[in-house]
């Protein structure tokens, strides 16, 4: 799909929905209606993410993205050592004499999201595994005389 040329005002203008967006929480439609303050909430959220698909946004968003982290010293690796250090304090035992296991379970469950180990596997579950195979080719003839004994074979591979 061939992008539609953005004027360089435009442009400048759905960098501020960004930097907006960047700062509210990445709630685009809110971004959009506060720099498009006549927008309907359904027109905007359209238009948030149809600007989002072009290329110069997308590069934009990236970086800022990487200026953001760079900033804050914040990385993913630092994030999957905080929630590793998060896990290994839930089991210090609190007042009661037990570890808060709902702290750690939240640990877990962030460090597999933020390792995209939360996404179900795709599997074929229709052939066990196996490789699907082709149906089997079949020819039918014209004449009658072909196609009486062509239900007569199908008959046979059925049995």
């Amino acid at each position: 799909m061939e992008e539609k040329k953005v004027s360089e005002k435009t442009i400048a203008k759905h960098k501020r929905v960004i930097d907006v967006w960047l700062s509210n929480g990445e709630n685009g439609t809110q971004a959009y209606m506060e720099i498009y303050p006549n927008s309907e909430y359904e027109s905007a959220d359209k238009s948030f993410r149809r600007l989002t698909e072009n290329a110069r946004i997308q590069e934009y968003i990236a970086e800022k993205r990487k200026e953001l982290s760079e900033k804050t010293e914040i990385t993913r690796e630092s994030l999957i050592n905080d929630l590793e250090r998060a896990k290994e304090m839930s089991l210090v035992p609190n007042n009661s004499g037990q570890p808060n296991t709902q702290a750690y379970i939240k640990a877990v469950e962030a460090q597999a999201k933020m390792l995209g180990l939360n996404e179900p596997d795709k599997l074929d579950v229709t052939t066990g595994g196996d490789p699907i195979k082709p149906p089997p080719l079949r020819f039918v003839e014209s004449s009658q005389k072909g196609a009486q004994e062509s239900n007569e074979s199908n008959e046979k591979v059925q049995k």
